[in-house]
């Protein structure tokens, strides 16, 4: 899955970040914008190489006839199922914590355009970033909020979390019997999710998103004096 084109545009953002606050300043926001797109295509790539996997590996393991499994011992094929399944869990777990990263990278660039001390504790998350932009009333948080309250993105952030904390299964996820679908198994407040139509629709959330971003960011910049 590529990821899709975002409708930014960063030249303008850029043009403006060095007129306002120079190069060297603009250097550490632009730092930080480009982790959330590289975040995102790392994200991308891992979705796309789940579905090998799950249709070089999975599927064909599925797919044999009885002549296949007496070639094969059922131990062997056990293994080749499990390690089918662990790379697949690899990979969508790596593409949790890509996509919920996005947002944190997104909060930092706003940051320091609003010229916040990311040194400070008090302003680790985004969401301690969006509530200073907020009581400050600097108008760069539509689109943090917008990811933030999302419900899709609650939710791949519980499922983030909660494969951090978990010692044997990196993540709640397992295989399907209907179709050999990947699904994300069920959080005490959200129902289970297909995994790959689940993190594909908060990539374009986060797409979608980023427009907003560039919109006030450039307005908010625009309205700023040039560096002296």
């Amino acid at each position: 899955m590529a990821v899709k084109t975002i409708d930014w545009d960063s030249r303008r953002t850029r043009a403006l970040l060095e007129a306002k606050f120079g190069i060297s300043d603009t250097l550490v926001v632009i730092k930080h914008f480009g982790a959330v797109v590289q975040r995102l295509n790392f994200a991308s790539d891992r979705i796309a190489s789940a579905r090998t996997f799950l249709s070089a590996d999975i599927a064909a393991l599925a797919d044999l006839d009885e002549l296949g499994f007496a070639l094969f011992g059922a131990s062997e094929l056990q293994d080749d199922f499990n390690d089918a399944l662990y790379k697949i869990r690899r990979e969508l777990v790596g593409a949790l914590h890509d996509i919920h990263c996005t947002l944190d990278c997104l909060a930092k660039g706003v940051a320091k355009i609003a010229k916040m001390d990311l040194d400070s504790r008090s302003l680790k998350y985004s969401w301690q970033i969006r509530d200073q932009l907020i009581a400050k009333g600097i108008p760069l948080s539509r689109a943090i909020t917008g990811i933030s309250q999302d419900p899709a993105f609650k939710h791949l952030s519980e499922l983030s979390n909660e494969s951090k904390h978990s010692a044997v299964i990196p993540a709640p996820l397992s295989l399907s019997a209907d179709e050999y679908k990947i699904v994300f198994d069920p959080l005490a407040q959200y129902a289970r999710v297909e995994a790959f139509t689940f993190l594909e629709s908060v990539i374009d959330l986060v797409i979608g998103q980023l427009k907003v971003a560039g919109e006030e960011i450039n307005q908010y910049l625009e309205a700023l004096p040039n560096a002296a």
